[in-house]
Parts: structure tokens; C-alpha cells; sequence
């Protein structure tokens, strides 16, 4: 899956972009990035923290209420990909 987490990251960048070029004219970004969602294109046999339909919805409805910059959800797998990614950056130091 290296393509999709370039892609994925690629667009997360781009649009935390775009919100700051967009600010002054008013229009507000969010990028929500979920792992997998019950849904018919969650296909993968191991779907780790898996998140309801209705959970997915309540994180998009509190988005539209605080308008926070970028949203992980769930917070615990943003937290294990942010930790793997400063372990890689630290190893390639070596």
C-alpha cells in the first residue's frame, strides 16, 4: 500500500494548503482521514479499529461544528502511524 499512503499524504498536504490560501476569502477546509469504516469498500480482511457508519458520521457532524484544520480518526492508529513514521525518519539517520 505504498502508493495509497503516498496518495493519501500527498492530498493531506495539498489541502492544508488550500486552507491557508482559501482563509481570506472565506471558505474553510477540513481533511478527515479515516482508517476503516463499515462499509462495503472496507474489503480488507483485516480491518484494524474499525470504525460504525454512525461513529464515521458523528466525527464529519463535529468537523462541520469546530472546523478543525485535519482529523485522524481513530486517534489511536494516527498515533501508532505518526510514532512508526519518526521511528523510520530516526533510522535513516543512522
Amino acid at each position: 500500500a505504498p502508493g495509497y499512503a503516498a496518495a493519501k499524504a500527498g492530498l493531506t498536504s495539498y489541502l492544508v494548503g488550500l486552507r491557508g490560501a482559501l482563509r481570506p476569502h472565506g471558505v474553510r477546509v477540513t481533511v478527515v482521514r479515516f482508517g476503516f469504516v463499515d462499509t462495503k469498500m472496507a474489503k480488507s480482511p483485516v480491518k484494524p479499529m474499525l470504525l460504525s457508519v454512525e461513529r464515521a458520521a458523528d466525527v464529519v457532524r463535529d468537523c462541520l461544528r469546530t472546523r478543525p484544520a485535519v482529523v485522524s480518526r481513530p486517534r489511536r492508529m494516527a498515533a501508532m502511524v505518526r510514532a512508526a513514521g519518526v521511528a523510520a525518519r530516526v533510522a535513516a539517520r543512522r
